[in-house]
């Protein structure tokens, strides 16, 4: 995959850098709305940056590092998508979307603090349907795994972020005469959390390059599910695993309200269980592979 434009990052980082003490959904949403990177995935033509995912991982990724919420997952990722497959106007604003079951319940989704509406994609005796308009059974898979994605980004985000927190943390405190980071069960645990959180960002990586191949009509459908489905299996395996370490590397003060490693440990559990558990994306995975064989298995990983 290209890299992407170093104005496009410099600019995005000074962004989220510059944040004043407004962090709301509603404010930071505004303000990227603003400077065009709350509707990146948009067609220019309703008003969007019609961008790449690569570059709408960047911003999730960089969000994610700061701790900051931003409202896209839910209205650029899922919501304005919705409404464009429906054939409704894409207009815009801070927006939730959720997959509602035939019995009512919310399978699915986010909802944005501040949101000024809520896409539903619902499902009845007749199929599935955005508003009145009947929609096909491939907008209710892409609808998970596109949120899927993106909240995979986020964890990937998170996860780096708890790593350099844990890092900085060990080689600073003293204990004992020297530095944590000078005990071999610590050095062990960052060795450990730093493989998992480097396995995660590459399968998060390829998984974001596979949904911008599909939207160009590269590959298809069952491509983007299993890449979506191993992004999703190795950042919930890892966000347990970094999400302990840290803890245990910290101690008491990671879990005070001053200290901010909760601020990424807390989203990155909470982004796991959305779009499907830990658990749901490891059988995709583990169905792909029984599916294809062990003939196939190679092709299967490799696309």
């Amino acid at each position: 995959m290209s890299a992407l434009d170093p104005v496009f990052t410099s600019t995005v980082r000074d962004v989220f850098d510059g944040f004043a003490d407004d962090t709301s959904v509603a404010a930071v949403w505004r303000q990227l709305d603003e400077i065009g990177l709350a509707r990146l995935l948009a067609p220019e033509t309703s008003g969007g940056s019609e961008a790449s995912w690569r570059e709408l991982a960047f911003v999730l990724e960089t969000a994610a590092r700061q701790a900051i919420s931003t409202g896209i997952v839910g209205s650029d990722v899922l919501a304005g998508w919705l409404q464009r497959q429906a054939g409704a106007p894409d207009d815009g604003g801070l927006r939730g979307a959720v997959l509602v079951d035939v019995s009512g319940r919310e399978v699915a989704g986010t909802r944005p603090d501040g949101a000024e509406s809520v896409v539903t994609l619902a499902e009845s005796a007749d199929g599935w349907s955005v508003g009145d308009v009947v929609v096909g059974a491939d907008v209710v898979e892409l609808f998970r795994l596109r949120g899927a994605l993106a909240r995979a980004v986020q964890v990937a985000g998170a996860l780096t972020e708890i790593g350099e927190i844990t890092a900085e943390h060990v080689t600073t405190r003293i204990q004992f005469g020297r530095p944590l980071a000078k005990f071999q069960a610590l050095q062990q645990m960052l060795a450990e959390s730093a493989a998992q959180t480097a396995l995660t960002v590459t399968a998060v990586d390829a998984a974001v390059g596979t949904m911008d191949a599909f939207e160009s009509g590269d590959v298809g459908l069952d491509r983007v599910r299993f890449d979506v489905a191993v992004a999703r299996s190795c950042a919930g395996h890892a966000a347990s695993t970094v999400v302990r370490n840290a803890h245990q590397a910290l101690g008491a003060i990671g879990t005070t309200v001053e200290h901010r490693l909760h601020k990424y440990t807390l989203p990155a559990l909470r982004w796991c269980s959305e779009f499907g558990s830990t658990q749901y994306w490891d059988d995709v995975v583990a169905d792909a592979a029984l599916e294809v064989g062990g003939d196939g298995l190679w092709e299967l990983i490799v696309g």
